[in-house]
């Protein structure tokens, strides 16, 4: 499956603040709490089952995510700056904005959660849904257009992470490829639908 629906709003476990996600686990131990559960986390994970999930509620603080062993529900943002790493799998969500307020940059938010993967690892970008968008639009920036390779691939896999996390076909993507706005359906559709290469040889 492309896209993912997100668990009913009752399962979802609040949030902590920021200052409860910066430390970093693999799946085999994220949330687990006594040594019974961890012993059954790791058999888990050595048999191959999958990864240990849960999901969490956004509120409207600054956030960081570990998108490794946590789901959420992009729906649920309205107006928000994001950064994501691929590589540590971290996501930083921006305070939730009204209008063009604006508090901070994202390197100062970067700083502030205590990330792991260093700035220039993460694609960054802005998130949100409502008004004429009532999928959801992903915003990059900078834009992936596919001269810098490495941000273009970086870029898709924020895309798909984003496809896991309630995302839909009709969610529009901005800044990504050679079409400034497009649903992420044309853009997931496209690529599975080829052997994977890198930069635009694999969009269109």
């Amino acid at each position: 499956m492309l896209f993912q629906s997100p668990p009913p709003e009752k399962e979802a476990v609040e949030a902590a603040s920021v200052h409860n996600h910066t430390e970093k686990r693999s799946f085999r131990t994220c949330y687990v709490q006594n040594s019974a559960v961890r012993l059954w986390a790791w058999m888990y994970a050595l048999l191959g089952r999958g990864e240990l999930m849960r999901f969490i509620a956004l509120d409207s603080g600054l956030m960081l995510i570990d998108t490794r062993c946590s789901r959420f529900n992009i729906q649920t943002i309205r107006n928000r700056r994001f950064m994501f790493s691929p590589k540590s799998g971290e996501l930083i969500l921006g305070k939730q904005y009204r209008g063009s307020a604006l508090r901070s940059s994202h390197a100062e938010e970067h700083g502030q959660v205590g990330a792991a993967a260093p700035f220039d690892a993460f694609v960054r970008g802005w998130i949100g849904t409502g008004a004429d968008y009532r999928d959801g639009v992903i915003h990059l920036a900078p834009a992936a257009d596919g001269q810098n390779i490495e941000l273009f691939d970086s870029a898709f896999s924020a895309l798909e992470m984003f496809a896991d996390n309630g995302a839909n076909e009709k969610t529009v993507v901005r800044g990504f490829g050679s079409v400034w706005e497009q649903p992420l359906g044309s853009i997931l559709h496209s690529i599975h639908s080829v052997p994977r290469q890198k930069g635009l040889d694999a969009y269109g």
